[in-house]
């Protein structure tokens, strides 16, 4: 009989263990089959839920191979949590940074069950603490690398280094301390009750971040005068399209027009904005199908797709075949193509 996993994480947490290994030329493959975990298996479905026992035994051999005791921040700027759909829609819902933060417990708790995440308010600062469950084993590392990415989502939104006003970590007092300076830019005291980034309100009050995301997205396309309304369109689109699937409102907003005149407009040219979002979900489709090694999972949501049973149903409308069997040929096209020229 099968005994029930009682703490689990989400399993996306290991693969930017994995993208971080490689960063630094590791090999990541040898690294999970020694921690007992199939890499394969996680890039299929990151979405899945991991034993908590096995992540630790995955950072306990990522520390004996890297022999890097701050490799945990270096995991933190690898992480691929933007992409999680939980995660985007704490960001749309939220005005503020302060909300996005008091909104964090609960949606930590969906990426996992092993860890408590509270916040702690004083009249200047909030606290961001994060500690194991009675009885869990938690890596120095994972938290770690819980903060840094924290810290580089934050990155995103403010233009400022003075959020972070010092950190608190359990972990022993490294040799070197200069990684964790150089990470969150601030005093990082070791030793200490309990794992705690503390956070200046004052700064966090003043970023709008809808104001933020919008002024993001425009500064990517500063040529975008120079397209015609469906060039822009399709640039936002592509853009923005990793995050989630972007809404009419949300476009409008970046070109600065209404709902109507874009829609008005868009009909005048025989097109809808879902027919524009449509083909340039299947240009790129094909692009991360034929051109990359990307998992389906992964390409579905780098389409926008909340899960990748509606990224399948939606490529066998398009094409009449699954996004897999698509591959497949377009592998087998390749082949015979090179057997060819191999031949002249």
């Amino acid at each position: 009989m099968n005994q029930t996993i009682k703490y689990t994480t989400v399993a996306a947490w290991s693969l930017s263990i994995a993208n971080a290994l490689h960063a630094m030329d590791f090999d990541p493959n040898e690294v999970f089959r020694n921690a007992g975990i199939s890499l394969a298996d996680i890039k299929d479905d990151p979405n899945s839920l991991l034993d908590i026992k096995q992540m630790t035994a995955l950072w306990k051999e990522v520390a004996l191979i890297t022999q890097m005791p701050h490799f945990g921040l270096i995991v933190g700027l690898h992480s691929n949590i933007k992409k999680n759909h939980v995660y985007n829609h704490l960001i749309k819902k939220s005005d503020s940074l302060l909300q996005v933060l008091e909104g964090l417990p609960s949606y930590y708790g969906k990426l996992s069950n092993s860890v408590c995440l509270t916040l702690n308010n004083t009249p200047h600062l909030i606290g961001v603490t994060i500690s194991p469950l009675e009885g869990v084993e938690i890596s120095d590392m994972s938290i770690d690398a819980f903060f840094s990415s924290f810290v580089n989502i934050i990155n995103d939104f403010v233009d400022s280094n003075a959020f972070i006003h010092h950190v608190d970590l359990v972990r022993s007092k490294p040799k070197s301390t200069r990684p964790w300076l150089d990470s969150f830019n601030c005093e990082t005291k070791f030793s200490q009750e309990v794992n705690c980034l503390w956070l200046n309100k004052s700064v966090l009050t003043q970023f709008s971040v809808k104001s933020l995301m919008l002024e993001k997205k425009k500064a990517i396309n500063p040529e975008l005068d120079k397209m015609s309304l469906t060039e822009k369109i399709e640039r936002l689109i592509h853009s923005s399209i990793a995050n989630s699937e972007p809404t009419l409102d949300e476009i409008a907003a970046m070109l600065n027009m209404s709902v109507r005149s874009i829609s008005r407009s868009l009909k005048e040219e025989g097109l809808t904005f879902r027919d524009i979002l449509k083909q340039k979900r299947q240009e790129l489709a094909v692009h991360y199908l034929t051109k990359t090694e990307e998992p389906i999972l992964a390409i579905s949501e780098n389409l926008g797709y909340k899960n990748m049973g509606n990224f399948t149903r939606a490529f066998h409308t398009w094409f009449a075949q699954s996004p897999s069997h698509y591959r497949e040929k377009s592998r087998e096209q390749y082949r015979e193509d090179n057997c060819e020229q191999h031949k002249k």
